[in-house]
């Protein structure tokens, strides 16, 4: 009985140490494994440095490749971004005509335009040079632009004025490095704006910025007077759209150009609303 019992005993112990002597072994095969993965991602590390120093136009290349996307490519490297190539001084007009410095076909199309449309104005007034002759025919006394950079999107806003109290605008967006046109979708995806978001925004501002307008013109007494009252309503029922001009001002905020309900004069004249966004 005592013998049998110590059998018992040993193999017990016998099967103790197969099960300790596996765990160690499994240990020791996951810190293997484990130790050739490293192993492995360490070779891998090398060979790509080895790669890079066998191979440093390859690099090169990549580097050069992101400084030319970062590149403006000018029509004129003595020219600024937008600089004026016409214009006119006289006592009655006063031209600015701009051109956008970027070789590109989206530039080159907008600079076309900008030629066509206020250029001949300019050699006109400066062919006939009547002032006299010319007030009744051209339309426009005075054209000038403001142009604003904002990381890659070039804002050129030309503006351009009967010489009373009111201007009309044209907006073009461009990307500096790229010379392509940039969308407003492109202009609200910078803002990390939404189409909602913005339209909620470009209602409410419009009527903030009637207010403010007529109340520094009028003072507060207008307030109660029923055309004023007729005028904000129609402010606030404007039909406001993605596909409205925009820019980025100087201080890089989103500025839409809407035609606000007046007080006088004209029925409504476009206006500069600065979202401040």
């Amino acid at each position: 009985m005592g013998e049998k019992k110590e059998v018992k005993i040993k193999f017990s112990s016998v099967i103790c140490v197969i099960v300790i002597i596996l765990l160690l072994a499994g240990c020791g095969a996951l810190y293997y494994l484990g130790f050739i993965e490293k192993d492995k991602k360490i070779a891998e590390l090398e060979n790509k440095v080895a790669t890079a120093e066998q191979n440093p136009q390859n690099t090169q290349k990549e580097e050069q490749k992101t400084e030319e996307n970062r590149t403006i490519k000018k029509l004129d490297d003595r020219q600024d971004l937008v600089y004026q190539t016409n214009g006119v001084e006289s006592e009655m007009f006063s031209y600015a005509i701009p051109m956008i410095n970027i070789d590109s076909p989206d530039v080159k199309e907008i600079n076309r335009e900008i030629n066509d449309r206020y250029g001949k104005m300019a050699d006109e007034v400066l062919q006939t040079n009547n002032d006299e002759e010319l007030v009744d025919v051209i339309e426009y006394r005075y054209i000038g632009y403001d142009r604003y950079v904002n990381d890659n999107i070039l804002s050129l806003v030309i503006e351009e004025s009967p010489g009373y109290d009111y201007s009309t605008y044209e907006v073009y967006n461009v990307d500096i490095y790229t010379g392509k046109k940039v969308s407003n979708s492109e202009i609200l995806a910078s803002k990390n704006l939404s189409e909602s978001d913005f339209l909620e925004k470009a209602k409410t501002d419009c009527v903030d910025y009637f207010k403010a307008l007529y109340k520094s013109a009028t003072g507060e007494a207008y307030i109660e007077d029923e055309f004023y009252k007729e005028q904000l309503e129609k402010t606030s029922n404007m039909e406001h759209s993605v596909n409205v001009s925009m820019f980025l001002n100087l201080e890089g905020k989103l500025c839409i150009i809407e035609l606000i309900p007046s007080l006088a004069g004209a029925e409504a004249y476009y206006r500069i609303v600065n979202l401040g966004i």
